[in-house]
């Protein structure tokens, strides 16, 4: 009777704990959700995308932010007036409210059809994602497409490239955390599995009968079950690899400046 009362007060506390789990992860889920998508995030002024394709940039797009809280903005123009291609790309990222967070998150891509101008502005925590060499590697997987006029296949592959180097970053030591109640989800799946854990073993136990300990130890031996073998090892002859350990991949750092809004932005320009 005592062993059943037990098992039910921890079957209920066992229920208790699943159903907080549940709420705290439908609580991240939501507070990870909460992000502004309110926004076009394919501005295609040069009209170089079709209706279609520009829908699929957008939802591919907003499936990113949702996921990472940071903006991801592709912008085509015929002409950019008297501005350098960096000047505008950081200024549209600027006065057109993009940007997620309180560091407002986000890359831009533009490209101005008048002089063939490409140019990349970041701003935030995307600064620190998108160094340098990152954003030398990503153009040169778009430049041919662009060059090409295939420009549904270079954006998509600018997004690509932005979701794996986004994925890398977080996972990585130090990344940044997305997720709020991620410390607080791993106690309790603990806790569940402490009390998965616990209930077969009570089981187990009740199930014991009491022994008495014995004094000498040939009590706990079996008549006829030693038998003594002698070993010898020989040493014979050594042999030691040496196996270099790689070095930390490192992807530099990211160059700044200054926009006219007095915002700090990252960035990299070119032609094609």
């Amino acid at each position: 009777m005592k062993y059943t009362k037990l098992k039910a007060a921890l079957s209920i506390i066992l229920f208790a704990t699943i159903f907080s789990a549940i709420s705290v992860t439908s609580s991240a889920n939501s507070d990870t959700t909460s992000v502004n998508t309110n926004k076009d995030y394919v501005v295609d002024e040069a009209d170089l995308l079709t209706d279609t394709e520009e829908s699929e940039l957008e939802s591919k797009i907003v499936s990113f932010v949702k996921t990472y809280e940071a903006d991801i903005v592709i912008v085509t123009e015929n002409s950019i007036g008297n501005k350098t291609a960096t000047e505008f790309a950081d200024d549209y990222f600027d006065y057109n409210g993009y940007g997620q967070g309180s560091s407002d998150d986000g890359i831009l891509f533009l490209i101005s059809m008048e002089n063939r101008d490409w140019a990349i502005s970041t701003k935030g925590y995307s600064i620190q994602v998108f160094t340098d060499s990152r954003q030398e590697t990503m153009v040169d997987e778009m430049i041919s497409d662009l060059s090409g006029g295939n420009y549904y296949d270079a954006f998509n592959t600018f997004i690509n490239n932005c979701d794996y180097y986004y994925d890398v970053e977080y996972s990585s030591p130090g990344g940044q955390n997305y997720t709020p109640f991620n410390i607080v989800t791993i106690g309790i799946c603990l806790l569940i599995g402490f009390l998965l854990a616990l209930i077969p073993l009570i089981g187990m136990f009740a199930q014991l009968k009491p022994v008495h300990s014995a004094t000498g130890a040939l009590n706990y031996e079996k008549n006829g079950s030693r038998q003594m073998t002698v070993t010898r090892d020989r040493f014979i002859r050594h042999h030691i690899t040496k196996v270099p350990i790689p070095k930390n991949d490192d992807h530099g750092g990211s160059s700044t400046h200054t926009s006219s809004s007095g915002s700090s932005h990252g960035g990299s320009s070119g032609h094609f």
